[in-house]
């Protein structure tokens, strides 16, 4: 099952992942369960609103509605937002330049932290705009952070794959009927990694199509070149 934000449909491209590390840790070979990553939407049970529970209030029944709609609540709720570190992010995801052809994305990133922890880390990034960490510890919980620009087309994770010092992410692009669709994050928790220089490779997958929705048609090469964050090194020490 793949994590997917967004009106389903897709399109069919093949990429390599060719990257490799120069200097390889112990080998370790294991799949990140897609059900733990943490995702920007305001809905769903992996929603990175989720992770702000004491901040942020889902109204989203009829008993959450009525509880959270009066006066009091609604000024209790905006006061507590303006400590919410997920709506920062949000706003900043948003402010990205629209995907075009003249922009190259930024690379993604890795953050100290797993789920609320890592928060912090995201917004030192795309909030405060400092230059993302590349040297962590062995004895560091870490999350990668994978980011699209505001486009049209829509965006999911289909696997990532840790091989040895290289982190496989297979995402797709799907097309949809949004004019514009917003942007996407996904928050995926490493845990712990050996030392070692680590790639991070991004590839779309020979099966996208399957996922292109009937009458829309498919997502050409070379899109990801102005819509997805790039692929990045980052190294682990002891």
């Amino acid at each position: 099952m793949a994590v997917f934000i967004g009106l389903v449909a897709s399109t069919a491209l093949a990429e390599e992942i060719p990257r490799k590390s120069a200097s390889a840790p112990p080998v370790v070979s294991r799949s990140i369960p897609i059900d733990s990553i943490w995702y920007y939407g305001s809905v769903g049970e992996r929603s990175l609103r989720r992770l702000e529970p004491d901040l942020l209030v889902f109204r989203d029944t009829p008993e959450n509605i009525k509880k959270y709609s009066s006066p009091e609540a609604l000024k209790d709720q905006r006061e507590k937002a303006k400590r919410s570190l997920v709506l920062k992010i949000e706003k900043a995801l948003r402010g990205l330049p629209i995907a075009d052809p003249k922009i190259t994305p930024a690379p993604g990133f890795v953050v100290h932290g797993t789920g609320r922890e890592a928060l912090q880390g995201i917004v030192n990034v795309l909030v405060e705009e400092k230059k993302p960490e590349g040297n962590f510890s062995s004895k560091d919980e870490l999350s990668l952070v994978f980011f699209t620009h505001p486009t049209g087309v829509g965006t999911g994770i289909e696997s990532v794959e840790v091989e040895g010092n290289s982190i496989n992410i297979t995402y797709f692009l799907t097309s949809n009927s949004t004019l514009l669709s917003n942007p996407r994050l996904y928050l995926i928790p490493l845990g712990e990694l050996p030392a070692g220089k680590y790639a991070v490779n991004m590839a779309r997958p020979a099966n996208e199509a399957s996922r292109n929705q009937p009458g829309f048609p498919p997502i050409p090469a070379g899109v990801e070149k102005y819509t997805v964050c790039r692929p990045f090194d980052f190294v682990v020490s002891e």
